[in-house]
Parts: C-alpha cells; structure tokens; sequence
C-alpha cells in the first residue's frame, strides 16, 4: 500500500470503490462464463452418452434374441428328432427318447427341465438339470395346462409363458430362485396329427447373467420390465419380481414412476431426459413373427445413465463451481485490485493534469484557460437566449504590503482566503477566476439589469474590507472594481472585453480605491 499511501484516505476509498465494482462484474463475469461453457460441455457430453447408450442398448437386445434363437431352434430340433417321431409314429418305448434328452441336456446345461407331454398333457417323460448332470424320471399324474394352448396353436407356432420364478408343489418360490421361461411345440406324425408336445423349462438365469456381465462395465443400470411394468431384472434384487409376491405387488414402474412408464410403454424404443437421467429403451419380443407365440408377451429393456454417472450432474457442477472458484475467484480480486490501483491513479493523473490546465493551484479557482472558455460560453449564450452578463475585474488593494510584511506565505493564505470569500459573494453558476497575481475576474451571467452587478459589486467590496485573519496576523485589505456588461447584441471579442473591464478597475484605483466603476 506503500505507492497509494500519498494519496490520503479519498484515494483509498477511490480504489476501493473501484475495486469491489470490478470484482462484482468479473465474478459475474466469470459465473455466466462457467455455466455456459457447462451448458454445451452438458449438452455434448449427452450426446456422447445417447450414442453411446443406443450402441449398448442395442447390444444386449441382440443377446436377448441369441438366447431365444438358440431355445427356439433346440425346441424344434427336439420336435424333429428321430427318436422323437419314431414315438409319435407308433407310441413305442420311452427309453430312446430318455436317452437322447438326457444327451441333449448335458450338452447344452442351460435347460433346468426338458420333458416331454402325452396328447392329454400328462407328463410321460422329464429329464432334470441337477448339479452339472441331466437325470430322467417320469410324473403321469402331473398335468401341465399349457398344453392345452399348444393345441390352440398353429403346428408351427412356438408356446412361450411368462417369465416368472420356478415354485413349488405347495405353489411358494422355491430357494435359491430360478428364473424359469416355459416354452412348448407340438409333435405331429405323418398325418400331421398332434400326437403330444416337448416343453423346455429354461433356466433365465442365462439371460440375466448376459445382461449383467454385458453391462458390468458400463456406467449406469440396466433394467428388463415384463408388459405389466415388474422387474425381471435391475441391480436392485428388492424390486424384482414383484408379481411374485403377496406384498410387492406394487413394486413395478407403473405405480412408482408412472409418467416414465408411460413414455417407454407407449413408444417401446425411445430415448428421453428424465430429471437428471439418460433412459434408452427398446422393446423386446421373446418370440419374433417367425416364431409365432403369444402376442402379449412383450418386454421392455431399459438403460439408465444418471447425469452423476456422466460427471454433468448439478450438484457435481456446482462443487467444480466452488472448487474452480477457489482458484479464479481470488485471481480475478487481484486482478481487480490492480486494476483498481491502475484506473484510480490514472484517474487521479487525468484530474490532475485537467487541474493544472485549467485551475488555479493555489486558489482551485478557474485560471485564464478555463476562465476564456467560460467568458466564450456566455457570450454565446447571450445571443442565443438574450439575456445581461456583466464582467468583474479585481485587483486587492493593499495586497502587497502584506506580502511586503508577512511574507508570500501569508500572501498565499490570504489569497485562499479571498477565493472563498469571492464564491460566497456569487452564484453557483456564476465564475470566479483568478487571473493572476492579485487580479480576479467574476463572470456574472443572465442578469436581468444592470444594477444586478451593482449590487454583487458593493457586496464584494464590503465583504474583503472585512479582517482577514491569517496564521501569523489579522490584516485588512480593499478592493477595486471594474465593470462592464454586454448582451445578445455583444460583437466584440474577449480580449477587449477583460481589457475594457482591466481600464474601469484602474479608473476605480485612481479615484481613491476600494470602489467600482463601469466602462
């Protein structure tokens, strides 16, 4: 503070002023800034993650339909097997058809149960997937009901029931869970006469584990919905299968986020902004049109990407706002503050130099080159809008010798003095201007009359024959006055105008000083 120190306490306050204006407008500066650039660094970084979601999305979609591809021609290689329709031809031993299931199975260790049905839904053969091994054994009382849809069918149709958890006898889901997806298609002889179906119990937990290893690097969740809008599969195991249970059964997306569901349900492939969440969705159908099956089995898969996930969440925006701000915002007070410093100075050079230009630096009145300026304005104001001015010329009568006995700097304090006592004897918007040495000039502007600069000039004379009381000494001076006026018809030019003015004080001086007199 060593280099503003000089300037006194206005200065600081200058630099202060300046200071805090700068800051405020930097900072705001700085804040819009910030955030716009996070707008389009948000809105790209979104565009980034919707490609890249649809590239994902899609990705498991293509898993899901290998899956079923592959169930699908299993279940009709089954139906096709020689084995198989050696049976259906003649309704021989099972024994074949066991053993070439028990094969099958062990092979592809994906179906929990393959079994095969009789023309009344009895359950003649079934070979389970137990501990890494295939075992057959057979249940003819047990019934299945879904046959009875096979047979509603077209030959070629596949039956597919809904994804749901396997149970047991007592219809409660068994422990561990097993996720389970039934699927069935008829067997036909010759005669393509239905003579019974194979059914496969696949274990769903294939799908799910592909879903959940496809997605374990990747940012966000990944959800798979049935057409009544229950999780089959999302990261939380508390929301799925709802429908499975008694008290859950509002654990689906249509009660707890009823306008997303609405979105995704009704238009099946989309992608939205949800609050601060990226959703793409697609609509899966386990059974394409080349398959058959039944037409309401529809699911929904759905990938979700919070914007915390993306790094552009509001809360991560604002705390890089605190943490940036910690670095720039000080910056930008220095800044401002050398700045401040700099323009308030510069200022202070300006006001300076248009001090010395145009002030008296002893009496801080106007000196000739402003006083000339403000003479040529109201000159040209007189014509413009008719009105008296009048010119006084003061020269302080007994000045020298009290600069004789006192010396210049009582001189320059009675000087100072003299100054106040002139603008107290004035208007405001009339000038009072030193001229030099002992000489005033006061410009008198919209008179009414003359003896308005009468009145003013008797003022003056009376108030500097008043006592002077200077630091070393009480002294008394006079004045003498030359006056001259002019109006809108004024043709003549500064010069002579003080000059007129110059010769009607020194006529007052040569009648006994301390009086006016007009020229």
């Amino acid at each position: 503070m060593q280099y503003i120190k000089y300037r006194g306490q206005k200065h600081i306050g200058s630099v202060l002023k300046v200071f805090l204006l700068s800051s405020v407008v930097l900072s705001v500066l700085y804040t819009f800034i910030f955030f716009q650039f996070k707008k389009i660094e948000k809105q790209n970084v979104i565009e980034n993650y919707r490609e890249e979601s649809a590239k994902h999305i899609d990705y498991l979609s293509s898993i899901i339909h290998s899956h079923f591809d592959l169930v699908i021609s299993d279940l009709q290689f089954l139906t096709k097997n020689e084995e198989v329709l050696h049976w259906a031809g003649d309704n021989s031993s099972l024994a074949a058809v066991q053993n070439e299931f028990i094969a099958f199975s062990n092979a592809r260790q994906i179906y929990d149960k393959i079994r095969l049905l009789d023309l009344s839904g009895r359950e003649l053969l079934s070979v389970n997937f137990r501990n890494g091994t295939a075992a057959a054994y057979s249940n003819p009382e047990k019934t299945d009901t879904s046959f009875e849809k096979i047979k509603e069918q077209n030959p070629v149709d596949i039956y597919m029931a809904p994804f749901d958890l396997a149970a047991g006898n007592n219809g409660s889901v068994e422990l561990p869970l097993k996720p389970m997806i039934r699927f069935g298609l008829g067997i036909y002889n010759d005669q393509y006469r239905l003579q019974g179906a194979v059914m496969l119990n696949y274990s769903g937990e294939n799908i799910l584990s592909a879903i959940r290893n496809s997605s374990y690097h990747s940012v966000g969740s990944v959800s798979l919905y049935n057409r009544e809008g229950y999780w089959l599969y999302s990261d939380n195991p508390e929301m799925n299968w709802g429908f499975m249970y008694a008290g859950r059964k509002n654990i689906r997306m249509p009660v707890m986020f009823p306008k997303e569901w609405q979105i995704i349900s009704r238009t099946g492939g989309t992608q939205q902004l949800f609050g601060e969440k990226l959703i793409s969705s697609v609509l899966i159908s386990p059974l394409s049109e080349k398959y058959g099956g039944a037409p309401t089995e529809k699911w929904i898969l759905e990938y979700s990407i919070p914007f915390k996930d993306m790094g552009i969440s509001q809360s991560q925006i604002y705390r890089k706002y605190g943490k940036d701000s910690l670095i720039i915002l000080p910056l930008l007070f220095l800044l401002s503050f050398i700045y401040a410093v700099v323009f308030t100075q510069r200022a202070q050079y300006k006001k300076t130099l248009k001090q010395t230009a145009l002030y008296d630096a002893l009496t801080k009145l106007p000196n000739r080159n402003l006083l000339f300026e403000r003479i040529d304005r109201t000159i040209k104001l007189a014509r413009r809008y008719s009105f008296i001015f009048a010119v006084l010329f003061i020269d302080l009568d007994g000045f020298k010798l009290v600069n004789d006995i006192y010396g210049h700097t009582a001189g320059d304090e009675l000087l100072q003095q003299v100054g106040e006592r002139l603008k107290d004897c004035t208007r405001k918007s009339d000038t009072v201007a030193r001229y030099g040495g002992d000489e005033f000039i006061i410009i008198l502007s919209r008179l009414t009359e003359k003896k308005d600069c009468e009145r003013i000039a008797e003022k003056i004379i009376k108030r500097l024959s008043e006592r002077f009381v200077l630091s070393m000494a009480t002294v008394k001076i006079g004045a003498s006055i030359g006056l001259t006026v002019g109006d809108q018809n004024f043709d003549y030019s500064i010069d002579s105008l003080i000059t007129k003015a110059d010769d009607a004080m020194y006529k007052a001086k040569n009648k006994g000083k301390n009086q006016y007199v007009f020229l």
